[in-house]
């Protein structure tokens, strides 16, 4: 999950063979960002597919708030983007309304169209 200043709050670097997976990790980013989900902040979660060779490595003894950027001065170079890329703000808003991650109504337009009420 990285911030809007870039910088990495949560990682995890096993996601790649699955999109549940994926899910799971959206699920835990909601799960620890507090009780009160209307204030959820615009963090984003971003999905990519890389050979392991490629990854950054994350040492779990340090501080990791540098790995977007990291990851970034891997994939830029290699022309490589995410396959997701979701808002937490817009992960929670389909938890609350039933709509399932990742789908076809989850996706941004679909979801801006419902918090401005539109149908």
């Amino acid at each position: 999950m990285v911030s809007p200043e870039q910088k990495t709050i949560y990682v995890a670097s096993s996601l790649a063979g699955s999109i549940e997976k994926f899910k799971m990790f959206i699920m835990e980013c909601i799960a620890d960002s507090g009780p009160d989900l209307e204030k959820a902040n615009d963090n984003m979660l971003f999905r990519y597919v890389l050979d392991f060779d490629k990854v950054p490595t994350i040492d779990p003894k340090e501080n990791n708030g540098d790995y977007f950027k990291r990851l970034l001065s891997v994939t830029k170079p290699l022309d490589i983007h995410p396959t997701h890329i979701v808002s937490l703000r817009d992960a929670v808003y389909c938890m609350r309304h039933g709509i399932p991650l990742l789908s076809p109504d989850a996706g941004r337009k679909c979801i801006r169209a419902g918090m401005n009420g539109e149908t």
